[in-house]
Parts: C-alpha cells; sequence; structure tokens
C-alpha cells in the first residue's frame, strides 16, 4: 500500500508540474512575442523619426533657395530701376528706407487697441 500512495503522488506531483510547465512555458512564449513587438515598435519610432528630420531638414533647405531666389529677383528689380529710372532711384531708396524703418518700429510696438467710435459733432460743437 506505501507503494501505491507513492506511486500516486508521485503521479500527482508530475501532473501538476507539467501544467504548471506548460503553463510557465506559454507565459514565456508571450515574453517573447512581446518583446520582439516591443524591439519592432522601437525600431519603427526610431525610422520614423529620422524620416521626419530629413523631411525638415530638405524643407529647411528648399525655403532657404526659395528666399535666395526671391531675394535674386528683388536685387534684379532694384538693380533695373536704378538703371532705367535713374531720377527716381532717390525717391525709391528713400521709400524702402521708410517702409523698412516703418516695420522696424512697428515690429516694436504693440498692436494699438482700436480706438473707441466718436460721436458726430453738434454744430454748436463744431463752431
Amino acid at each position: 500500500m506505501y507503494f501505491l500512495d507513492l506511486l500516486i503522488a508521485a503521479s500527482a506531483g508530475a501532473l501538476v508540474g507539467l501544467l504548471v510547465g506548460r503553463r510557465n512555458s506559454r507565459d514565456r512564449l508571450r515574453c517573447r512575442e512581446l518583446e520582439t513587438e516591443l524591439t519592432g515598435a522601437r525600431a519603427d519610432a526610431a525610422r520614423y523619426r529620422d524620416e521626419v528630420a530629413t523631411h525638415f531638414s530638405k524643407t529647411s533647405e528648399l525655403v532657404r533657395g526659395l528666399t535666395l531666389q526671391y531675394r535674386a529677383v528683388y536685387d534684379h528689380l532694384a538693380d533695373g530701376a536704378r538703371t532705367l529710372c535713374p531720377e527716381r532711384t532717390m525717391e525709391l531708396a528713400e521709400g524702402h528706407a521708410a517702409l523698412a524703418l516703418a516695420s522696424e518700429s512697428a515690429e516694436a510696438e504693440e498692436p494699438a487697441a482700436p480706438e473707441p467710435a466718436r460721436e458726430p459733432e453738434t454744430a454748436a460743437a463744431a463752431h
């Protein structure tokens, strides 16, 4: 009888060990799958960051080139104005300087509040 009890206990232990082992192997397998998925997600995120950086770098280069082209067109037009309209060169230069000063002062000042609406003046107040 002692042998039979020992055999039953060993069988029960083996069964419990097998169930726990299968459970652990499923957990380990799921853990490996999640680690693989996480590694892939990190690689995708790094690739995306690189693409974004490349995109904005290229955009910066293109905008800089466009700015230089606009500047070249402006310089060409200014040279043409100086050559073709020498009598108006001073007027153009003064106008350009006035515009530059106006834009600098506008940037320095905060936008003014709108003026309140005025009431119409009466005839007595006008005299």
